[in-house]
């Protein structure tokens, strides 16, 4: 992005330097790479407006690349429970917990201060989102409950006894998953986001609610859980038999 538009001033990048650049960077990288690119200038440009150095965001004009699928892994529920109860240490415990119940990023959860909860309100506040703005996600009674009884030791609520923030987990992370016997599911820090929204897909929650609560910019990115839950997909058919038939009383046979 540097090399290209290092030297533009933000109001004078507009749709066709955009495509352009598509042009140009195609013939290196692929549409995947591309995609990433503009995602990327979409949410500067997001931070920008927000501090009023420019009045609109020209890449919401610009039309991504269509991207097949990609495989994703998830944890089943029993899994999950043995995540946690693998967690030897409060730190990543917490991570866990907030992961598999809110749908929260893993850098959302490390920058997660005490003052960005309400428990009042029952709200976490999520400061400089992925979309570039603050958003508000709401707590469960046990995230609430969990949290209440947490010990705080720093400003931030997944640190450690030495008041250290931690910057990532992956050291207690990968004896978690180790120990929880789950090492062959490419167990990243983000599979606790998909089992977030596939464990929502699969009690019923229909998948605009899952969007809104796991704060997907696009529908299709939630799309793929439904793909994947066999329960979703009968639970949809099976509305239709639940409307327009299955009951025979009164049907006579014919002779």
């Amino acid at each position: 992005l540097l090399p290209f538009f290092g030297k533009s001033k933000l109001r004078k990048i507009h749709h066709r330097q955009l495509e352009k650049y598509r042009e140009t960077r195609g013939q290196s990288v692929s549409q995947t790479t591309i995609n990433r690119d503009f995602a990327c200038l979409k949410s500067l440009f997001s931070h920008a407006m927000n501090d009023n150095y420019c009045e609109e965001n020209p890449v919401k004009k610009i039309r991504f690349h269509k991207e097949a699928m990609k495989a994703f892994f998830y944890l089943t529920e029993n899994e999950a429970r043995n995540l946690l109860g693998a967690c030897d240490a409060a730190h990543i415990k917490t991570f866990v917990l907030l992961g598999l119940n809110t749908g929260m990023r893993t850098q959302e959860m490390l920058k997660l201060t005490w003052a960005d909860i309400s428990f009042d309100d029952r709200t976490i506040l999520i400061r400089d989102s992925k979309s570039g703005n603050d958003d508000y996600i709401l707590m469960s009674d046990a995230v609430s409950s969990y949290l209440t009884a947490l010990e705080r030791h720093s400003d931030f609520v997944v640190s450690s006894s030495r008041m250290r923030q931690y910057k990532d987990v992956r050291k207690a992370w990968n004896r978690v998953v180790n120990k929880a016997g789950i090492a062959d599911k490419k167990c990243t820090p983000h599979i606790l986001r998909h089992t977030f929204a596939i464990t929502l897909v699969r009690n019923g929650v229909d998948l605009l609610t899952v969007k809104e609560l796991g704060r997907w910019s696009d529908l299709k990115l939630v799309q793929r859980y439904a793909h994947v839950s066999k329960s979703y997909r009968t639970r949809v058919v099976n509305k239709l038999g639940e409307r327009f038939g299955g009951d025979t009383k009164g049907d006579t046979v014919d002779k």
